[in-house]
């Protein structure tokens, strides 16, 4: 799927709000290649994702990998490639939080 919509996305503001006011609001990173007008490492959304890691931090991010549509286009890797693009930035033990150790957590697995 696509989606058609100015970035930042309407509404961001709302999500940083309840990131600050809710410690236990979680948000579930994914649908870049959805999301962005660009191709793949989809640099459009790069304040977008800034903003969210801004509010919610590694500990409260959740990836997805929105199989099956990524399949074909952008692919797995491309997809997982989405944090070390957009969030180069951040420690690997932030990614490998972002990336499953979130989830764990919050499922308490």
């Amino acid at each position: 799927p696509r989606f058609d919509m100015p970035l930042p996305p309407p509404g961001l503001e709302v999500v940083e709000a309840l990131a600050a006011k809710h410690s236990s609001v979680h948000v579930h990173l994914s649908g870049h290649y959805a999301f962005s007008g660009a191709p793949y490492p989809y640099r459009d959304l790069q304040e977008t994702t800034d903003r969210i890691y801004a509010a919610f931090g590694a500990e409260r991010m959740v990836m997805a990998s929105d199989w099956p549509w990524i399949r074909e286009e952008p692919g797995y890797p491309e997809t997982l490639g989405v944090i070390d693009q957009l969030l180069g930035g951040i420690s690997a033990a932030e990614r490998e939080m972002i990336r499953g150790g979130t989830a764990m957590s919050l499922f308490n697995f």
